[in-house]
């Protein structure tokens, strides 16, 4: 049996970029340590991207389907998605990507565009 806490101490946005991906088993990890997660769908529900953090202590993003980090010029949406990057890294806030890119490709394009903004 699954427990959710009523009101998690931690809470991680995850953002859902296709239907057929998800946490999987990481989602009882999290469970396990009272860390709540809320699933963002902008592209399969008619969600938006979030603009800011709002009591999040924490961002995944799942992978990107037949795309990745590098396809911004095909897909204006992932411009949106490193922004918030940007974001939770400028709070100090961890970040996990998962089948987004190559570690050096993804740091290389948050790092470009983060400086590009100071």
């Amino acid at each position: 049996m699954t427990h959710r806490p009523e009101k998690p101490d931690d809470q991680i946005v995850v953002l859902q970029n296709t239907n057929s991906e998800y946490l999987g088993l990481i989602e009882d990890h999290f469970e396990g340590r009272g860390i709540g997660f809320l699933y963002r769908r902008p592209l399969s529900s008619g969600d938006r991207i979030p603009r800011e953090i709002t009591g999040a202590d924490g961002l995944v993003l799942l992978g990107g389907g037949p795309f990745g980090a590098v396809s911004t010029p095909v897909l204006p949406f992932l411009e949106a998605e490193i922004e918030l990057a940007q974001l939770y890294l400028s709070h100090g806030l961890p970040i996990l990507g998962i089948c987004r890119a190559q570690p050096q490709e993804i740091e290389s394009i948050v790092e470009t565009k983060f400086e590009a903004k100071m």
